[in-house]
């Protein structure tokens, strides 16, 4: 399964029309794509994401072109209470979407060892919820700064908070982790994959411009039946045009079809 990643550089009704075109099964969600700015809220929600949810599922049904992941982070300098009720009113966002996975950045924007703590008593308690909605939470390696980059960082989290994770390539990449190395020890745990290229510091770049496939979990990965979410909107954003965007999206989704 093959999934697209909307971008803010063109309208969302657009964004849909075109991955559709391309051949994608399905997009991930992330807030943002829509125009809300999700940081400067601390990833808390209010009544314009509600608003945006609806809006978002009225054009996945127009097309029949559905969101088959969410994707947010833990939200910023707040009391448990409210991240409870943060993570309650993404899985309503997560049953009106009909969609099963919400992709978190555990640890994201922030090394607090004290807000990781927070994160993994919140998350346990909010675990047994999601399973019974059968919807289920997926952890994302992250980049600087963060406490959930190494294999070291994150078995230390997995011992204490038993979840699957989404593993971002790039974000590995960029932070000296061995894609090798990490497809090893937690390929079980993986049921999605950010997949995006990696050069000279640039991340999320189109798939065949960087060092990816010289990994040899590459072809395991586009191979399994993980679902697959292309991750390349640097590279669409870095194009000179709206046509040389695209073409990011076609290159990349061809380069995962030909295997």
């Amino acid at each position: 399964m093959i999934v697209g990643n909307p971008s803010r550089r063109l309208s969302f009704e657009e964004n849909l029309r075109i991955l559709k075109r391309i051949g994608f099964d399905g997009f991930q969600l992330d807030l943002i794509s829509y125009g809300i700015e999700t940081l400067k809220k601390g990833f808390q929600l209010d009544a314009e994401d509600d608003k945006a949810i609806n809006k978002i599922k009225e054009l996945s049904n127009k097309f029949k072109f559905h969101v088959l992941a969410l994707h947010t982070f833990y939200p910023l300098n707040t009391s448990k209470d409210i991240v409870i009720k943060t993570f309650e009113k993404n899985l309503e966002y997560l049953k009106i979407l009909n969609c099963k996975y919400l992709i978190l950045h555990i640890s994201g924007y922030c090394d607090d060892k004290e807000r990781l703590k927070q994160a993994i008593d919140c998350l346990n308690q909010i675990e047994s919820i999601y399973k019974k909605n059968n919807c289920e939470i997926l952890l994302e390696n992250d980049h600087k700064p963060s406490l959930f980059i190494t294999i070291k960082d994150i078995e230390k989290v997995l011992s204490k908070l038993n979840f699957n994770l989404c593993f971002d390539t790039a974000h590995a990449m960029q932070s000296d982790v061995d894609l090798d190395d990490f497809w090893k020890r937690f390929k079980k745990k993986i049921k999605a994959i950010h997949l995006s290229d990696y050069k000279d510091g640039k991340t999320h770049k189109e798939i065949g411009t960087g060092i990816l496939k010289q990994f040899k979990c590459y072809k395991e990965i586009i191979n399994s039946d993980k679902i697959i979410i292309l991750e390349v909107g640097k590279d669409f954003k870095r194009a000179k045009s709206k046509e040389e965007s695209i073409k990011v999206w076609e290159n990349s989704f061809l380069e995962i079809k030909k295997k």
